[in-house]
């Protein structure tokens, strides 16, 4: 005969699960400097970075941003890269034109960064604007120096003409940058990519 064990059997996707939730809370005793107290808040980030496409959805994420800055009482720095390729043969003084593109975005988001400033809960709110190739500028000149623990951006940021030969701004970040990066659906993409209620029959 033999002997049976009265221990449960675990299967290996509950401990994967109990796994992750020790390495949830080790990272949170190493980046917090203990574990929470009942109620209160857990703050991972200390420094947010926000990607700015230029696009009508910018304005969305930004607000996004102001709300996972508050929550975790962060710095927020800004970023946006003029796709210098278009102007390559031209000639063009970028400085000049990333002073203008930096005017234009303290413009459209006057309210956003005047709500970020008033905000006590959040450190500091900076904007940052160079030229370049989109993908490589945005993290080797504005990322990579700024060195956040989050980057904020947008589901896209590209035009559909140009996702189809190099993809989408968020998923070159997600692939190459080191820290957490939050992907921000805007209420309209998120409604359409829902998974649709099927009827029962």
């Amino acid at each position: 005969m033999y002997a049976t064990s009265s221990l449960p059997f675990v299967t290996v996707q509950q401990g994967l699960c109990v796994l992750g939730r020790a390495l949830l809370s080790a990272r949170y005793n190493e980046a917090a400097g203990g574990f929470p107290k009942k109620g209160a808040k857990m703050s991972l980030h200390s420094r947010i970075f926000v990607a700015l496409d230029g696009s009508s959805t910018q304005d969305f994420v930004s607000r996004k941003a102001i709300e996972v800055a508050d929550h975790n009482e962060a710095e927020l720095i800004f970023g946006h890269v003029i796709d210098s390729v278009p102007y390559e043969a031209s000639g063009v003084d970028f400085e000049e034109l990333c002073a203008e593109a930096e005017q234009r975005i303290r413009t459209d988001l006057a309210e956003v960064f005047e709500m970020a400033r008033k905000n006590p809960r959040i450190k500091s709110v900076e904007l940052e604007v160079r030229a370049g190739r989109v993908a490589d500028t945005l993290i080797a000149r504005l990322i990579e120096p700024c060195n956040p623990d989050l980057v904020i951006c947008g589901e896209r940021g590209l035009s559909n003409f140009k996702y189809a030969f190099v993809g989408s701004v968020s998923t070159n970040l997600v692939r190459g940058v080191a820290c957490d990066v939050l992907v921000v659906k805007t209420e309209a993409n998120a409604a359409k990519n829902a998974p649709k209620n099927t009827p029962k029959r």
